[in-house]
């Protein structure tokens, strides 16, 4: 089962290990998304200090699902997976506003875009932040930006050993 699901309010996650959420409900759209934490439309998630590890949906979303607004500092990702071939955001599926600093994303795996970080017409804005081992089958093994309506800010950040079928 997912690990945390805020559908309201202005929520803060500190000091937590999140690991092992799962989901294959039907949140967003019918599909399965963000099995260690879905952040709704309309709420505020700040997840400070804190890791997620091992988290699998099956569609969008492995570690966070973002489809309100996100502050993630100085947090490790790692291991997550998204595990259909039409899946995207292994560790971060960002339709939102996301802000991500100090923070590293490492070993994500994507069976299709986005083995890192997946941004679908959002705005997201990276410091600080290291992507090293993360992988994606089809696009983006660090990040996949979609649509014209997506903006990515990105500064002061390392990626490395990243793979995709194309844009690692």
């Amino acid at each position: 089962t997912r690990v945390f699901k805020v559908i309201t309010g202005n929520v803060t996650i500190d000091g937590l290990t999140i690991t092992n959420g799962f989901d294959r409900g039907t949140d967003c759209n019918n599909f399965p998304c963000g099995a260690g934490i879905f952040v709704q439309n309309g709420t505020v998630v700040t997840v400070s200090n804190s890791t997620l590890i091992s988290n699998t949906a099956s569609h969008f979303g492995g570690g966070i699902y973002n489809a309100g607004t996100v502050a993630v500092n100085n947090c490790v990702l790692s291991e997550n997976v998204v595990d259909n071939q039409n899946s995207s955001g292994s560790g971060i599926y960002n339709a939102g506003a996301a802000t991500i600093n100090k923070s590293s994303l490492l070993d994500n795996v994507s069976a299709g875009e986005g083995g890192g970080i997946s941004n679908i017409e959002g705005n997201l804005i990276v410091d600080h932040t290291v992507f090293s081992g993360n992988s994606a089958s089809k696009g983006g093994g660090g990040i996949v930006n979609f649509f014209g309506a997506s903006v990515i800010t990105v500064s002061n950040s390392t990626f490395s050993d990243n793979s995709a079928g194309f844009g690692s």
